[in-house]
Parts: structure tokens; sequence; C-alpha cells
């Protein structure tokens, strides 16, 4: 066999080719063939194709580690790296001593130098550092023109977040994990998901918000007039919202209206439990005629659940969970609903009866495993109707 026959004619193929090769292949893989000959390397850590990966960071590092000079840091490693990565996770851990604070120095350096933190898109910080050095990262932010997601896990509960600033006429998608900065000035933020928030949430302001996500119980007072000003004031502003998520507090029959009043362009509302005392709170679900998709984990009332006088042309799905007393009789309202998600245990036989004879264009009902019983009345469906269950699903009891 000639020399030109054992040629390796990947070695010709062009560089586009590659990267759509590299493309189908999982990220451990794409790692080995960096290995393999030096020209994949030079296609694989190309500044076009090294936005597929993210380069992620923990400082300071285990302290073994740091006693090694076989062990570059992570400062030196940035430093001698022409690499412009995409896409960063950072993990900033507390500082034990002055080598750590200069690891951390070196980090900050490398990351905020032009011509690298242009190109940066998306960043996940985890952080248990003194606030000088996290305002000082969250500075960095104005200058980063490409960054689009934004990821912050605070650690720590005593940092004085109200000098922290988030600066940015580029970012669309941001995660707050346990901190509530003092400002945040982000003209083009579409979408907003908060863990653990507190009141000082409802101080911003955000004028094209489409998607808000809030997780955990708030730690402001219910009962207090100021507080339940701000939650008013705050989603009366919120006019360009699509999807609005609410889990882990219970949400109160006027904060309920008050969505249902202004956030007229919803087009899915997810509650995971909500409580009133007003026999005519549901009724407010009317103005949101755009809805399609909409759940109510648990509702807790006064009196039987109703869903009278409510209309809403554009459902598409519903969710519900374990409601002790429900008039079934006004399930009507989602008569046009093609999905049905059933949550919790207390489906009683009436229920489910209610709902096949009352949404007729059912195509599709997901129960959890603890609603397993509505297969005993199936046969009350539509025959073409399709049951799935979902395992992961919890029990909702109210």
């Amino acid at each position: 066999m000639s020399d030109d026959e054992n040629e390796n004619h990947t070695a010709q193929l062009p560089f586009e080719v590659l990267c759509k090769i590299f493309d189908n292949l999982d990220v451990s893989s794409v790692k080995n063939c960096s290995r393999a000959c030096r020209r994949w390397s030079e296609v694989i850590f190309s500044d076009y194709y090294i936005k597929r990966f993210k380069l992620r960071i923990s400082v300071p590092q285990p302290f073994g580690l740091l006693q090694s000079e076989n062990v570059l840091s992570p400062g030196v490693a940035l430093t001698r790296s022409d690499r412009f990565y995409r896409h960063l996770e950072l993990e900033l851990n507390q500082l034990r001593d002055d080598r750590s604070k200069k690891i951390v120095f070196d980090i900050m350096y490398n990351i905020l130098r032009y011509p690298k933190v242009e190109q940066l898109v998306s960043i996940k910080l985890t952080i248990s550092l003194p606030d000088e050095i996290v305002r000082w990262l969250t500075d960095g932010i104005k200058t980063m023109k490409m960054l689009r997601e934004l990821n912050i896990v605070r650690r720590t509960t005593n940092s004085q977040d109200h000098k922290l600033t988030i600066q940015s006429n580029s970012l669309q998608q941001l995660v707050l994990n346990n901190i509530i900065p003092r400002a945040i000035v982000t003209p083009k933020l579409s979408s907003l998901v908060v863990h653990r928030h507190s009141s000082e949430l409802y101080t911003h302001r955000f004028a094209n918000l489409k998607k808000l996500t809030l997780n955990r119980s708030s730690t402001h007072n219910s009962t207090d007039n100021n507080a339940v000003e701000k939650q008013i004031i705050f989603y009366h502003r919120l006019n360009t919202l699509e999807t609005l998520t609410l889990n882990g507090s219970s949400v109160p029959g006027y904060l309920f209206k008050t969505i249902c009043e202004q956030c007229r362009t919803l087009t899915e509302l997810s509650i995971d439990s909500m409580c009133f005392y007003d026999n005519h709170t549901m009724e407010a679900l009317s103005n949101l005629c755009n809805l399609r998709h909409l759940t109510f984990k648990k509702i807790t009332a006064v009196t039987p659940v109703s869903f009278q006088s409510i209309a809403l042309p554009k459902l598409e799905s519903i969710g519900l969970g374990s409601f002790r007393t429900i008039r079934t009789d006004t399930l009507k309202a989602f008569s046009s609903a093609t999905k049905l998600i059933l949550h919790g245990v207390h489906n009683s036989e009436d229920l489910i009866i209610a709902i096949a004879t009352y949404m007729p264009k059912l195509r599709e009902v997901n129960y959890t495993a603890d609603s397993v019983m509505v297969l005993s009345y199936v046969h009350f469906f539509n025959e073409q109707c399709i049951f799935d269950v979902d395992p992961r699903g919890p029990n909702f009891i109210s």
C-alpha cells in the first residue's frame, strides 16, 4: 500500500466540516479529540468553536493543591491562556490568607481585562466573599457588552446587598439566589428567576420583563401595609409579563386579583399555593383572556372553590392540585383545555367524573403516582384521551 493511501484524509477536512463533526460529540469526547493532533486542538480551542465550552474556576483551591508547586493557580493559568471563553462558572470561596487574596485578584484581573471581558455571554457566580470584592466583580459586568445570562448565588446571609448594583445594557436573563442588589439597571432583561427573595425585590422596576419566577417564601410581613403596597406597585408595572411562576409561599387573594388585573399579557400562570376569603376572588381570572397554561397546586378557601363566571377561551392546559372542597360544576370554565395535569391525593370520584363531563376536549391527562385512582374512571373520558403517570409529582394537601 502506498504512502498516499496511508495518508490521514481527515487532515484535509475544512474547518467548518470538523466543527460540524465535533458538534455531534459529547464534551468529554471533544476533549479527547483535542489531544489527538495539533490541528484538531486548534479547531476545538479556536475563538469560534470554544463558545461551546464553559470555563469553571473555584478559588481558593483545596489547601493541598495550593501547597503544590506543580499545580498552576487559576490566575496564572488564565494569564498564560489566550482563549476567549464565552461561558464562565466562577466559585469564589472565603479567603484564608494573603495568597488566597492574590489568587482572587489574578482571577478578577484576567476575567475583567480587555478584550476577554467583551467575549463573555453567560456567567454563574457562587460567592461567599467580602462585599468589596463582590462589588468589584459586579462593577465589571457593565463592561461585558455581549453578556446575556447572569446567575448569582450567595452562600452567606449577612451580606450588605444594598451596596451592590447590577448594570448591563445587554443582559436578558438574570437568576438571583439569596441576594437582592440595591439597583438592577437592565433595560433588555426579559427573564428573572429569584430564589429566597426579600421584600426589597419589589422596589425594583423591570420595564420589559416577560418571564418571572419567584421561589421560596418572602421574608416580608403580609400584614405590613408598606410591604403590601410595594407588592401591588411591583405587579402594576409588569405590563409586558407573559409567564409568571410563584412557588414556596402562599399568594393572598388581594395579590392574585392585582396580578390578574394588571398583568393582562400573561399566557402562562402557575401558583404553588393560594389563600383567599372572598368568594369572588377567582373571577379576576377572566381578565387574562390570552392565558394558555394555568396551574393551581393548592388553594385554601373558607368556602368551596368556584370557577363560576370565568371565561378563558384560549386555555390549552390546566393543572389542578388538591382541593378538599370544590364546586365541580364550575369546571366548565376550562372546557377549552386539551391537557390536564392532576397533582395530589385528594382527587375524588366526583371531581374526576366532573372533569370528564365538563372538559370534553381533553386529549391528554398527566397524573402523579398519588392520583393513580384516575385510571379507575378512564371510561368516562373521550376515547382519544391519553393517560400518562409522572412518578416525580409531589403531594399537595390543602
